[in-house]
């Protein structure tokens, strides 16, 4: 599996076209979205959380091993991941609109029985699908086997009172982004036997009798040196309602979230999650916790390891769509081949250029995309001494747009500056590992 991997960091956008300049595509790779590793204990139940929150819950006995496991994990999630993970959205010969992409592999081990992954949404897309990613004849990632996904959601018609409860009982002990008396509350579904709103609710209204029966507890129990008082009398509706209230962290939260995210957001760091023994479920203070206001997830389970993308084609689903007559002219002369990245923010569309031909980069087939959506385009390029050209630049989708560009000299601090402001969030390039760029 890591072979797999390593090829699709090198080839993850490559053409047939064997001339082109294998530099450009090593840019765009998902090499540059942070590898995070969870050591977990494959004997028993573990929730990890990712970055963007995401939940993947392995059961005991799901992976192969009887001492410790290492899972890891990368997402492209918001556009500016896709791009600089040069993850094409494109199925076939159909072109795809994201909502997400996630990798999962159990290094050095096998996935024996599903794997289920949760990805949070603030709204989840009717008729997404999940796909597979599937390297092609020409290197290409291509999406495949697209399946139904789940559409779980929180009844937002009871969190008022799920937020007026925690209020006023919660938080004489707990707060719900740091600890306090008791644990922090923040997406408490992640931790511990939380995962199963049954162990959850059961727990709650017979906290001192259930405190002693897991290794979880009683290491809360030795942490914080008291047991919560238990509350009989609470109904199913309203513990679950309890639940999804701590899952999405509170409503009022989402300002302080968003700084949060956007302070601990970390682009070029490996992470390591390890459990204090191998008896011990991973607990929270071993993760990563990334508080989100999202209501509602993507449902999956997975049985091999790989790329996963979150998708819908945009031909069944999105109206308006048309023609885009696409033709970029290239001024500069005596350059290499040349490559465009086309990417639609709001819909996360990602589509690369043919090859160079006479000056003029295309699309195929004159692509189908949403109208009067914002395009940023971006062209790379270089010299006749090998140094690095390129050029950004910003329009709408028309159903035409002849353009002619000129590539200028660039260093990728240069190219990194001029795409974050074009206020694409959490993009990074890093330097192709055997290229001569300055």
């Amino acid at each position: 599996m890591r072979s797999l991997f390593v090829c699709l960091a090198v080839l993850t956008c490559l053409s047939a076209c064997k001339n082109q300049d294998t530099r450009f595509f090593s840019m765009f790779s998902p090499d540059n979205l942070p590898l995070q590793e969870f050591i977990i204990n494959p004997q028993a139940d573990t929730v990890v959380k990712t970055i963007h929150a995401a939940q993947i819950h392995i059961k005991a006995g799901s992976i192969s091993g009887k001492g410790s496991a290492v899972i890891r994990v990368r997402e492209a999630i918001t556009a500016g991941e896709i791009l600089t993970a040069g993850l094409v959205t494109r199925s076939g010969n159909e072109l795809l609109s994201s909502d997400g992409m996630i990798y999962f592999e159990a290094q050095d081990a096998t996935i024996l029985k599903p794997i289920e992954i949760k990805i949070p949404r603030q709204q989840t897309v009717a008729n997404m699908q999940l796909f597979k990613g599937e390297i092609n004849d020409a290197g290409v990632i291509d999406w495949q086997n697209p399946r139904p996904l789940s559409y779980p959601s929180v009844d937002s018609a009871c969190l008022p009172e799920a937020r007026m409860f925690f209020r006023s009982k919660c938080t004489p002990c707990h707060n719900l982004l740091k600890d306090g008396t008791g644990p922090a509350l923040a997406q408490v579904g992640a931790r511990g036997p939380w995962s199963n709103p049954d162990s959850f609710a059961y727990f709650i209204r017979n906290a001192s009798a259930v405190v002693n029966t897991n290794p979880y507890l009683i290491g809360l129990k030795a942490k914080f040196g008291s047991v919560m008082t238990s509350f009989p009398d609470l109904s199913d509706k309203m513990l679950a309602c309890l639940l999804d209230y701590l899952n999405a962290a509170g409503i009022e939260e989402g300002i302080a979230n968003n700084k949060w995210r956007q302070s601990n957001w970390r682009m070029d760091t490996s992470i390591t999650m390890t459990p204090t023994d191998n008896n011990t479920v991973l607990q929270d203070r071993e993760i990563i916790v990334s508080p989100t206001t999202e209501y509602a997830t993507y449902d999956f389970e997975i049985t091999s390891e790989g790329w996963y993308n979150i998708d819908l084609f945009l031909k069944e689903n999105i109206p308006f769509l048309a023609k885009q007559d696409i033709r970029i002219k290239i001024t500069n002369k005596e350059i290499g081949n040349a490559i465009g990245f086309f990417l639609l923010p709001e819909s996360k569309v990602l589509i690369q250029t043919d090859e160079l031909d006479n000056d003029i980069l295309t699309f195929e087939n004159d692509p189908l995309l949403p109208l009067d959506q914002r395009v940023i385009l971006l062209v790379l390029s270089s010299d006749e001494n090998n140094a690095f050209l390129y050029s950004l630049s910003e329009f709408k989708t028309t159903g035409r747009c002849h353009t002619t560009i000129t590539l200028q000299p660039g260093s990728l601090p240069q190219i990194q500056k001029a795409i974050e402001q074009k206020k694409i969030d959490h993009i990074k390039i890093v330097p192709p590992a055997t290229g001569t760029f300055q």
